[in-house]
């Protein structure tokens, strides 16, 4: 019985130590991860999970997604009263609390959605998030390197206001971290990518984690995503505060 089973012991190690993919160079990585197949809508259901300095705070949430610019995010209390509600839409962002009766809206909103990630990620690159992609605004910068480790993939990109470095597994060139460094090489932010499933043909993550530095501590924040559905049919006005919410008194 041992000696039948070592030959495909033998075939199991090597096929778990087959040659991982040659290391593209940066113009041919870059044409491929540019313009990967992603979802036009996405619709799903979640939870987002806070440790900062200032203590915890878990909320679920439901959102939909229509790339490129349009988000919204309905995120409920753990006794299931509605926290506040997030609408991107193209350029306009606003965010209704209920509990406080406010509408706020652009520069507002965004100090609002500050409280749980860093002004530099913003509504724009979570949709990208969403989908596992890298974002267009650290794409248009200039990919400079790539270099290995093992099986993951380094990508340095380069900017006026600081650097990236994106992580890729070699095998699949699936996004599984993110780092953004200052000027003054501190780490501004960081975001892993985990446990990608396929979905309907796509694979997606089904949890984002994002580690944000402070001068009183550091922030984490982890997304789970419960349920997901891709490309559905959306209507318009999903994209719009009611006017029943939006009429502050």
């Amino acid at each position: 019985m041992k000696r039948k089973f070592l030959p495909v012991l033998a075939l199991l190690i090597l096929a778990g130590c087959a040659a991982l993919p040659e290391i593209p160079s940066p113009g041919a990585l870059r044409a491929n991860l540019e313009s990967p197949p992603v979802p036009s809508t996405l619709k799903g259901t979640g939870e987002f999970r806070l440790r900062s300095p200032d203590g915890l705070g878990a909320l679920r949430f439901a959102f939909l997604v229509a790339a490129p610019d349009r988000l919204r995010v309905q995120a409920l209390s753990p006794f299931g009263n509605l926290a506040f509600l997030l609408v991107q839409n193209q350029e306009k962002l606003q965010i209704y609390v209920p509990l406080e009766h406010l509408l706020l809206e652009d520069e507002e909103a965004r100090s609002f959605l500050n409280r749980f990630l860093p002004p530099e990620i913003g509504t724009a690159n979570l949709i990208y998030f969403l989908s596992g992609r890298l974002p267009d605004s650290l794409w248009a910068r200039q990919l400079e390197s790539v270099s290995s480790e093992g099986s993951t993939l380094k990508l340095r990109l380069p900017g006026s206001g600081g650097w990236a470095e994106a992580e890729y597994s070699r095998r699949r060139l699936q996004l599984m971290g993110l780092k953004v460094f200052n000027r003054e090489e501190r780490l501004s932010y960081q975001v892993k990518f985990k446990n990608y499933r396929d979905r309907a043909g796509f694979l997606l993550p089904a949890r984002i984690e994002f580690l944000i530095p402070g001068p009183e501590g550091e922030t984490s924040v982890r997304m789970d995503f419960l349920e997901l559905e891709v490309n559905p049919e959306l209507a318009e006005d999903s994209f719009r505060i009611p006017a029943r919410e939006s009429s502050t008194p």
